[in-house]
C-alpha cells in the first residue's frame, strides 16, 4: 500500500485503460485504478515517485483544502493533474496549469477516467498572476512550469494578492530532492 498515491475510481475495463497508459509512457507518479490497474506496470521515468501526493500533504499541513469547497483554486505546474484531482474531491473549482502538452493531454483524460470536473490549460502561469483564484499552488519544481515575470517572495502570497498562496520550499533546500 503507497499511502500517498493517487486512487483513481474508474469503470474502465482494465484492458482498455492500459492500452491508453501505454501510450504515454514512461510514467513518473504512481496511480492505482480501481479496476486493479497500476502507473507501475509501465515504464517508469527516474525518479519515479510512488507517493505523488506526498506534496499536496506538506499542503494540507498548512491549508485546509476543505475551507475551499465551491472557491477557485489554480494548480501551477500540474504534470498528470494528481494534486488537482485531490483539491477538487474537496469540492473546490480546480484549475491546473501546465507548460507541457503530454501532462494537459494525460491529467484531462485522467480528469475524465476519474469523474472530476477540473479545467487543464496548456500555458505559463504568468498568465494568471493578475488572480481570481481563492488559493494558488506551486508543487512542481520551478523549471515545471514558466514563470518568467513572477519573482517567487516568502511563500508566493504576493501571486494571488486576493487570495492565498502555497509552493513548496525550493528545491534545492529539501534534502530529497536535487536541482539539476
Amino acid at each position: 500500500m503507497f499511502p500517498h498515491a493517487v486512487y483513481i475510481d474508474t469503470q474502465l475495463e482494465p484492458d482498455a485503460l492500459r492500452e491508453k497508459l501505454r501510450a504515454w509512457e514512461p510514467w513518473s507518479q504512481r496511480i492505482e485504478f480501481s479496476n486493479g490497474v497500476s502507473t507501475a506496470e509501465f515504464e517508469r521515468r527516474v525518479p519515479f515517485s510512488d507517493n505523488p501526493l506526498s506534496k499536496l500533504r506538506m499542503i494540507e499541513r498548512e491549508v485546509d483544502l476543505s475551507s475551499f469547497r465551491g472557491e477557485p483554486v489554480l494548480d501551477i505546474g500540474c504534470s498528470a493533474g494528481h494534486n488537482s484531482f485531490e483539491m477538487a474531491r474537496h469540492g473546490a473549482r480546480v484549475t491546473g496549469v501546465d507548460h507541457n502538452d503530454r501532462h494537459i493531454t494525460v491529467a484531462s483524460f485522467l480528469a475524465g477516467v476519474a469523474d472530476l470536473d477540473v479545467e487543464f490549460l496548456r500555458g505559463d502561469a504568468e498568465a494568471f498572476s493578475r488572480g481570481g483564484f481563492s488559493l494558488s499552488c506551486i508543487s512542481a519544481r520551478f523549471t515545471t512550469c514558466l514563470i518568467r515575470s513572477w519573482r517567487y517572495k516568502g511563500r508566493g502570497r504576493t501571486f494571488v494578492p486576493e487570495g492565498r498562496s502555497w509552493s513548496r520550499p525550493p528545491a534545492s533546500t529539501l534534502p530529497m530532492n536535487r536541482t539539476w
